[in-house]
């Protein structure tokens, strides 16, 4: 009985250290300018409740739906337009709004 629960003990913590090792596969695809994305610099990203993935860059803000990007930018006509074109953070409310 005392060699069982050595051995079982002995495969637990071998099960336990050789867990961590065994790396998991990420797949990353890299967007740019060229891909609709309104600058290659990108200060800061949020994923909201909805999905969608909004990128700041030194040139708008950006919503990624998964497919296309749709870039928001200062207009000076605008009260509800961003208050420039460099977005530094983003962040979501409590009620959804970015």
């Amino acid at each position: 009985m005392l060699a069982k629960s050595k051995s079982g003990l002995f495969i637990f913590i071998l099960l336990v250290t050789i867990s961590p090792t065994i790396a998991q596969v990420y797949n990353f695809r890299k967007y740019q300018v060229e891909d609709g994305l309104s600058n290659n610099t990108v200060s800061c990203v949020l994923q909201d409740k909805k999905g969608f993935v909004w990128v700041g860059t030194r040139d708008g803000l950006n919503r990624y739906d998964g497919y296309h990007f749709k870039i928001f930018r200062y207009q000076s006509n605008n009260l509800k337009s961003l208050r420039g074109d460099f977005v530094h953070c983003i962040v979501e409310s409590a009620a959804g709004d970015i």
